[in-house]
């Protein structure tokens, strides 16, 4: 009976370390939608949360492309289980948010759009929502992001060269008129007009 109170120790530890263990989605949620959020103000130039939710339900281009197969493959599955689990309980939506609260199936984005706000809104305002449903609009949103964070990156770094560098360190030397710098200038410029926007991402082919 010696070793009993050295038991209970070591189950109260593992209780301890286990719950410290638990991912909360709600809050990583959130910090991934203010990444989404930052993005969606940006290429629809709207701060009204609703009014920019209703444009990106119209740039359908990277959707078609995840329809299709050809991007965000890993999508496909979650958006398949929030179409299950919608579809079995409804969730319960005010008229303001124009949507049924179901998502029809792997192809219903414009529902997964609305899907992302829903669970947004509720942990903001301190409803109660499901873990199941943090979880998975983590999961979705990770998904979407991941694919645009890497398209806006491959814009970025396509300006990022070391002509771009010489170009600098040349005008600041006051050689703006020699051939070379006339001629990266040409060739960056070039480069630049073939670099797909930014704020244009989602309606760019991969």
């Amino acid at each position: 009976m010696r070793d009993v109170p050295f038991l209970h120790q070591g189950f109260r530890q593992m209780i301890d370390w286990f719950e410290r263990a638990q991912i909360d989605y709600r809050e990583h949620f959130l910090t991934l939608y203010i990444a989404y959020n930052a993005w969606y103000r940006e290429v629809t130039g709207l701060a009204n949360d609703r009014a920019a939710i209703q444009m990106l339900k119209k740039r359908f281009v990277i959707w078609d492309d995840y329809i299709q197969h050809r991007t965000m493959e890993r999508l496909g599955c979650v958006v398949e289980k929030i179409a299950e689990i919608t579809q079995r309980n409804p969730l319960r939506i005010s008229a303001v948010m124009q949507w049924s609260g179901e998502v029809a199936g792997r192809d219903d984005w414009r529902s997964l759009i609305e899907y992302w706000y829903y669970v947004r809104c509720t942990i903001v305002h301190g409803g109660y929502i499901d873990e199941r449903h943090a979880y998975l609009a983590y999961e979705s949103l990770g998904i979407f992001m991941e694919e645009i964070i890497g398209r806006v990156k491959m814009c970025i770094e396509g300006l990022r060269t070391s002509e771009a560098d010489e170009l600098t360190r040349l005008a600041q030397a006051g050689a703006q008129h020699t051939e070379r710098f006339v001629r990266l200038q040409q060739k960056l410029y070039l480069k630049y007009k073939a670099m797909p926007s930014v704020r244009e991402v989602d309606m760019q082919r991969v």
